[in-house]
């Protein structure tokens, strides 16, 4: 087989599953996820994490083989790497305060349709704790953004959506100290891209939630994310 062949026939080219250390002859789940073409980013602590001797993470490379790295804006805001997490996993732990990485992601979240899925836990206050945001371009007011707040208990989309709270769930006083895996959906509006829908889905061990409601920041937002802090 060549390196453009796919022997497993798991939808990833020989090619692409050494550069990404996989055995080309053994079939791999996570075929149709790498093999989708509009995968982005794909960031797991299962790989790519360089870390310190003291386990802070220094930089965060993700899996889709397209080499889009996380890094700490400075030394005091490196995130925590925690080797065995959820289900026996390895996770990274952010302070809510000014620990974050940011990375590029290649795509405008104010005009280009996109779902974003995680797996989180808050253990902590949420004053300025985000799970996933994206930098606002020069100009700008409002991004799109998973964070926890403005109430206790609240995870929202976005800080200037409906009403104060944007579109938010209540995910009540059983969230604390436990995982959730969100996704975060938008999808239509016009060209100038504003008018789009937004989705909110929350699962984990306090309940199914799920909210819509519509995009409300500008378009040409920065393409930059952010990961554990707005």
């Amino acid at each position: 087989e060549t390196l453009n062949g796919d022997f497993d026939n798991d939808g990833l080219t020989n090619g692409r599953e050494m550069a990404l250390g996989m055995d080309p002859s053994q079939a791999d789940d996570l075929g149709p996820i790498l093999g989708n073409s509009s995968l982005a980013v794909w960031l797991s602590a299962e790989q790519g994490v360089e870390r310190d001797g003291n386990d802070q993470v220094v930089s965060w490379t993700d899996r889709s083989g397209l080499e889009v790295a996380a890094l700490p804006g400075q030394a005091s805001s490196m995130p925590e790497f925690i080797s065995t997490s959820a289900g026996g996993l390895p996770s990274l732990r952010f302070d809510g305060i000014d620990d974050f990485l940011e990375g590029e992601a290649g795509f405008d979240p104010g005009s280009d349709d996109f779902t974003i899925v995680t797996v989180h836990r808050r253990t902590g206050g949420h004053s300025k704790a985000a799970v996933w945001s994206f930098n606002l371009a020069p100009g700008m007011t409002g991004a799109p953004l998973l964070r926890w707040g403005p109430e206790d208990n609240h995870i929202g989309i976005n800080d200037v959506g409906v009403g104060a709270a944007g579109v938010y769930q209540d995910l009540s006083a059983l969230s604390f100290d436990r995982f959730f895996v969100s996704s975060v959906t938008r999808r239509g509006g016009n060209s100038a891209g504003i008018d789009g829908q937004l989705e909110i889905v929350s699962q984990g061990q306090a309940g199914f939630f799920e909210s819509e409601g519509p995009q409300t920041w500008s378009s040409s937002s920065s393409s930059t994310f952010g990961l554990g802090k707005k």
